[in-house]
């Protein structure tokens, strides 16, 4: 999954309620299970990243701590909830729990969206009625092209297809999808792109894979030479689309390639930041500044931006979640940018 969640949706309705109070994106992992595991291996983001992460939170305390992040005085700043985890449908039961917290709670006092990231089409299938009469705000589905040896290629089409039907039958507002891209797989992409044009999606979202640096960190394989041949490429191919494209970049990719000034973004108050070089192609970047960004780790480490891809990391910047913890977090993360 590229960049984690930071793809969270805002196109179609599922954005309309949005208001530039809402600040905070919040990660809540709510399994450490998936059953394509041993098929990605050590190119599995999280099987890298979760090596020292200790036993799982009971499904009790998941729910808890994800109420906390839903229901709490501060909840309204919170601009998307995104569940996921290493295979967020792999629990099912714990995803419906807090998705009915989240529909239970008034507008005026939850988080603006509530959506998952995930690559299970057989999940998505079999939960269809459930999701009805509790549909998500979005859905991003994980398709990757064979060269990334992520996952696998027979997957793409059933999860495509049970994303979408997701939609028609009214199981969720909008749906995306996360893309990986490496500096030898451009042409794949392509291909996979005109594939995903004919289906009306909402959102197509490219970011870098990411390997193992020297320095113990997940970095991007991708070079800013790399971004830039790709973001023409892919901006020629479909500039005469409907297909609303995301290139989701690091801050430190972000500046030198959309221009902007380190000192303009500085002042704004945003989750993330954005730069449109077409009307369908834009590039984002999330905020690099403490407060914007919390991921609850299925062991219940509270992780900062800073410390999602350290390889192997024990303990989160926030602490380990205790009850309470996550309503007097939020409200620190607040005051952070207020």
């Amino acid at each position: 999954m590229p960049g984690v969640a930071e793809n969270a949706l805002e196109a179609g309705t599922a954005g309309a309620a949005l208001n530039k109070d809402q600040t905070i994106l919040v990660n809540i992992e709510t399994t450490a299970v998936c059953r394509l595991s041993s098929t990605c291996g050590p190119r599995c983001l999280l099987n890298q990243l979760n090596t020292h992460a200790q036993s799982p939170l009971q499904k009790s305390q998941i729910t808890r701590m994800a109420s906390e992040f839903i229901t709490s005085p501060s909840s309204h700043f919170v601009r998307h909830v995104c569940a996921l985890g290493k295979e967020v449908m792999e629990d099912a039961s714990t995803l419906f729990e807090i998705i009915r917290l989240w529909h239970a709670t008034p507008v005026s006092k939850r988080p603006g969206t509530f959506g998952i990231i995930t690559a299970s089409a057989q999940g998505l299938e079999t939960n269809l009625p459930e999701f009805v009469r509790h549909p998500l705000s979005w859905v991003v589905v994980s398709l990757d092209v064979p060269s990334v040896r992520l996952r696998s290629p027979e997957n793409e089409t059933p999860l495509l297809t049970a994303a979408l039907k997701l939609r028609a039958v009214g199981g969720v507002e909008a749906v995306g999808v996360n893309t990986l891209l490496t500096p030898t797989n451009l042409d794949e992409v392509i291909t996979l792109g005109r594939r995903l044009n004919g289906a009306e999606i909402h959102q197509w979202s490219l970011g870098s894979f990411l390997s193992p640096s020297p320095a113990g960190q997940l970095k991007p394989v991708m070079q800013l030479h790399d971004y830039r041949q790709a973001i023409e490429s892919i901006a020629k191919e479909f500039r005469n689309s409907k297909l609303r494209i995301l290139f989701d970049l690091d801050y430190t990719d972000f500046i030198p390639i959309s221009g902007c000034q380190p000192e303009v973004l500085e002042n704004l108050v945003a989750w993330r930041y954005e730069y449109p070089l077409t009307s369908n192609l834009t590039l984002t970047a999330l905020n690099p500044h403490p407060g914007y960004f919390l991921r609850a780790r299925w062991d219940g480490e509270l992780l900062a931006k800073g410390d999602f891809k350290v390889i192997g990391l024990e303990r989160g910047a926030y602490g380990k979640w205790q009850p309470g913890r996550g309503e007097g977090l939020l409200a620190d993360l607040v005051s952070m940018h207020q």
